[in-house]
């Protein structure tokens, strides 16, 4: 079976389609602007009844579309080689992991499970650490979030530090210069919907036969804050021969374009929809100290815990 695609005439208040949107995969999908909250609501709830039988479908909020959906691990480059070594090193940094004791308890997991690897990477990928895996909720205020608010990053030594600045200063600047926002890419944010089959579950893994789904707030305890305060969940493509680059463009179902002006509108300016409530520092979040802590499992050349930035 294979994921249901919305259609490009869909007739849902609220919405308009806007063009078909092709990946490099050759996946084709409609882009629906939406303008009200009820549209987002109702699009986003018939994707979901269409997809029923399928699996379920969860969100990520972008500031820019792409042509593929590959994990972080492979962003920068997609070489047999480059991608040989950052597995060994992420394959090398999960071992570790799960063959420290101390660590382990903390994630209160046990090395022998089954779903114990996945749920490991799942969390690096949460923590800042390049993996596999893609990031994606099942709230979508949360994604309109990720698609209003601009990731900033710098490697100073072996450190990552980063940061979100808001893009409705973009939104501010187009209306004081030209009195206009509507036809402005920078305006825009987009909600990409994944669509991920079922199939066996356990410890908040579900192994489809073409995805893994990893519900971290089910997986790990909630002193790991961070996946509990942003609805995290991780989506991983499942290796069906060699060729595979865990690019899971084939799994989105349909693109919500939507102006920043009436994301941050619908979202407010509650504690629920900040920075620090999404991203709790090591004061609140205390899994995330213990990540700093422990340089001898997360951090070498290439891999570290980014360390946010709290204005």
């Amino acid at each position: 079976m294979k994921p249901v695609v919305l259609k490009a005439d869909k007739r849902i208040d609220g919405t308009k389609y806007v063009e078909t949107y092709k990946f490099k995969s050759g996946q084709e999908v409609p882009i629906y602007e939406i303008l009200s909250c009820h549209g987002l609501n109702q699009m986003i709830g018939y994707v979901k009844l269409i997809n029923k039988e399928y699996g379920k479908v969860f969100y990520r909020g972008q500031c820019n579309l792409h042509d593929t959906m590959l994990p972080s691990l492979y962003h920068k480059n997609r070489s047999a080689k480059y991608k040989g070594e950052r597995n060994q090193r992420l394959n090398k940094i999960i071992k570790k992991t799960l063959a420290d004791n101390e660590f382990m308890k903390e994630a209160n997991l046990r090395k022998d499970l089954d779903e114990a690897p996945i749920i490991i990477e799942g969390m690096l990928q949460h923590y800042g650490i390049e993996t596999r895996c893609i990031d994606a909720v099942d709230n979508h205020w949360i994604a309109l979030w990720f698609g209003l608010n601009r990731y900033h990053g710098e490697r100073i030594g072996d450190n990552v530090y980063a940061s979100y600045t808001n893009r409705m200063k973009n939104v501010y600047q187009m209306i004081e210069n030209e009195r206009k926002t509507a036809d402005k890419e920078s305006c825009y944010q987009y909600i990409i919907l994944i669509a991920a089959d079922q199939g066996k579950e356990a410890y908040g893994v579900v192994f489809g036969s073409d995805m893994l789904t990893v519900d971290l707030r089910v997986a790990l305890p909630s002193t790991f804050l961070r996946p509990h305060a942003q609805h995290g969940i991780v989506l991983k493509k499942r290796l069906h021969d060699c060729l595979c680059d865990f690019d899971i463009s084939e799994n989105v179902v349909g693109i919500l374009k939507i102006r920043n002006d009436l994301a941050n509108l619908w979202l407010g300016d509650g504690e629920l929809a900040k920075f620090s409530n999404l991203f709790p520092s090591q004061f609140h979040d205390l899994a995330y100290r213990i990540l700093l802590e422990r340089e001898d499992l997360f951090r070498d050349s290439v891999n570290s815990i980014v360390q946010y930035i709290y204005e």
